[in-house]
Order: C-alpha cells, then sequence, then structure tokens
C-alpha cells in the first residue's frame, strides 16, 4: 500500500496532534501552510455557518457540545482544532491537576 498524505479540505496537513483522555479522543489539532486561512475560512463556514466568535485570525465555532477553532499566525501557520467540551474540560482539570501535585511546595 503507498503511503498518502494527509489532507482535509483538499489541503495538505504539514502536522497533527489527537487528545485522548482515559481513552477517548477529545481533540483534533491539524497544521496548515499559512496561506489557507482564508480557504478554511469559508469551506468551514459553508459547511457550519457563521463563527459563534471572531478575534483577529481566529475564528470559533461552537454548540455547547463541541468546538471548532480556526487560527492562522504567518509563522506558524494555520491551525484548525476539532474538540470536544465536556472531554476537554475533564482532561484540563486532570492536567492541572497533576501539574499541581508535581510543584514543589513553598
Amino acid at each position: 500500500m503507498a503511503f498518502q498524505p494527509m489532507t482535509y479540505a483538499n489541503q495538505p496537513v504539514l502536522g497533527r496532534k489527537v487528545g485522548f483522555d482515559d481513552g477517548k479522543l477529545y481533540s483534533v489539532h491539524m497544521r496548515f501552510s499559512s496561506d489557507t486561512y482564508d480557504r478554511m475560512l469559508g469551506l468551514l463556514t459553508q459547511h457550519f455557518g457563521a463563527p459563534t466568535n471572531t478575534h483577529s485570525e481566529t475564528a470559533v465555532w461552537t454548540n455547547g457540545v463541541s468546538t471548532i477553532t480556526l487560527g492562522g499566525e504567518p509563522p506558524e501557520g494555520v491551525t484548525i482544532t476539532f474538540s470536544l467540551d465536556a472531554l476537554q474540560r475533564d482532561a484540563e482539570q486532570k492536567q492541572a491537576a497533576e501539574m499541581k501535585k508535581r510543584k514543589p511546595d513553598m
């Protein structure tokens, strides 16, 4: 079987990261070339409607269950993150608790 590069919306994915909590997938983060922001914004808006929040080069769609975040910073390129809100919060709370345990007492 030949290697096929990962794509999203016909754009090559330059990097990806996934998040799991207790064996459950809660986030998928993908990075694209910096010239894809307008294309991705248009495609996500076409599919999910207008973003619920925008600020600078960031657009966010949320429905109370999941969140899509589109970011576009020139040095890092364009990023899209799909996340499930409840699992994301749970994972962040666990990470914070773990960091607190590791912090030495002063």
